[in-house]
């Protein structure tokens, strides 16, 4: 039992991580500086800035810490305010690393112009639900598998008892 109990903590964490991994693949990808069409499904979304990644075979690679400022308008120009991330999600998955930069939030749907400015050439990316893997990675896992642990301990401290009233007997 406590080594099933193990083992379904390990596929969930393996489970948690190549989705993890999977959401990271398919994130929008845009090379900034500059202006870019984006298409945005209706509500939360995060932009992150990717210090590596690929885009059309070209490699980037910056300084985790470079600075960039961004803006988000309708193409009618109305501008949608970019909030800090309200959790700091890092992640490193095959050539693509990179941290939340900021949440957004749109009404419906649609064609967006984001605007970046920086120093040098880089990559943005947008979507969302990194994070949730990943703490369904950690969490999903931590649980089953303490569970193990704790079936694991118990058996083991009732043998000893077990062993050594056998051998006073």
């Amino acid at each position: 039992m406590s080594f099933g109990l193990i083992g379904i903590a390990l596929a969930i964490a393996f489970t948690g991580f190549a989705q993890m991994s999977e959401v990271v693949a398919t994130l929008q990808r845009h090379p900034m500086p500059g202006s870019q069409e984006i298409a945005l499904a209706g509500g939360r979304a995060t932009i992150y800035y990717e210090f590596q990644s690929s885009y059309d075979s070209k490699p980037y690679a910056t300084s985790p810490d470079l600075a960039i400022a961004c803006t988000l308008k309708s193409l009618s120009g109305k501008p949608y305010p970019l909030e800090a991330p309200h959790t700091n999600v890092t992640y490193s998955s095959g050539p693509y690393a990179g941290r939340s930069l900021y949440d957004i939030e749109v009404t419906a749907p649609g064609l967006y112009t984001l605007t970046c400015g920086g120093t040098q050439p880089f990559m943005i990316s947008l979507g969302g639900g990194i994070g949730a893997w990943f703490i369904v990675a950690i969490a999903g896992a931590l649980m089953p598998g303490l569970a193990g642990l704790i079936v694991i301990l118990v058996v083991t401290l009732k043998r000893r008892r077990w062993f050594k009233r056998q051998r006073e007997e």
